[in-house]
């Protein structure tokens, strides 16, 4: 019986520890890997300013914006800023598993999609 009570407890904290990881936060990359960002969050937004890229120029700078967390596999209603054009368009982010992530960037009548691939472990 008491083995049964120590296991429960022992599942219910990791499954605490489980819920409480958010899966957005972290270092990620292009799958073509010329861009590394950070997404953090700043209650309730998100975002990701870039951490490595061939342009030295843009390190530091934020490009993800307000990013709303709308369900547990989706960010919307932010903007994703295009250092190449300096013009902001709409971005969806989707979570495919724990390392892969698209961003769809809005542009008009067209999108452009990207992958990006987690850089280490879930923070």
């Amino acid at each position: 019986m008491k083995k049964n009570i120590l296991l429960f407890f022992i599942g219910f904290a990791f499954l605490g520890q489980a819920i409480g990881q958010d899966q957005f936060v972290g270092d990620w990359q292009t799958n073509q890997g010329k861009l590394k960002v950070e997404i953090y969050k700043q209650e309730p937004y998100y975002y990701a300013k870039i951490k490595a890229s061939e342009n030295k120029e843009t390190l530091g700078k934020v490009i993800l914006i307000q990013m709303v967390k709308k369900t547990p596999t989706k960010l919307y209603g932010g903007t994703f800023f295009d250092e190449s054009e300096g013009s902001e368009f709409e971005a969806l982010l989707k979570l495919i598993d724990d390392n892969t992530m698209k961003l769809k960037v809005l542009t008009g009548w067209f999108s452009k999609i990207m992958i990006w691939n987690r850089v280490g472990t879930i923070p």
